[in-house]
């Protein structure tokens, strides 16, 4: 990223806070060591910022949509967020399955069943129904929830 395009503005309670490309740049309350990015695609409003200064998830052409075994905080370029999600009751994608579509928060049928999903980009994961309670932003396919703390938790989705 250059130089110039990070810059401060001052905000109404006199603090200064930092910019990148006029943007203002916020840390996340739940991000408590290096590496962690829970904020990443909070409410489809909050993303990360990738080394050189673009919004993390962005989708741009060339990034990896996924992989055969993704995870929470994958460092694999801008990766557009996920339009579906299949969630299966089974580790590696084993039946039986629910499918859910669309943008924005979608409670599962089944709840707290899933023990793999498979979806083509980047979605936020919660633990409690209508995106609620704890929360992790994962990629790509994951063969066992459990790796990433959410084996039989996932109660809602966020999409898109």
């Amino acid at each position: 990223m250059d130089k110039s395009d990070v810059g401060v503005v001052k905000r109404d309670d006199g603090n200064l806070q930092v910019t990148v490309g006029g943007w203002p740049v916020y840390r996340f309350s739940k991000d408590l060591g290096p590496g962690d990015t829970n904020g990443q695609g909070v409410g489809g409003t909050w993303f990360g910022v990738t080394p050189d200064g673009r919004k993390a998830g962005a989708g741009e052409e060339g990034g990896d949509a996924g992989s055969e075994e993704g995870g929470a905080g994958d460092e694999q370029g801008d990766v557009a967020p996920a339009s579906s999600v299949t969630l299966s009751d089974e580790r590696n994608f084993g039946d039986p399955s629910e499918g859910l579509a669309g943008a924005g928060c979608q409670n599962v049928a089944r709840d707290d069943s899933a023990s793999s999903l498979q979806a083509s980009g980047t979605l936020k994961i919660w633990s409690e129904k209508d995106c609620k309670g704890d929360s992790k932003v994962v990629q790509g396919n994951i063969a066992d929830l459990a790796s990433v703390g959410f084996d039989d938790r996932i109660s809602s989705v966020f999409l898109g």
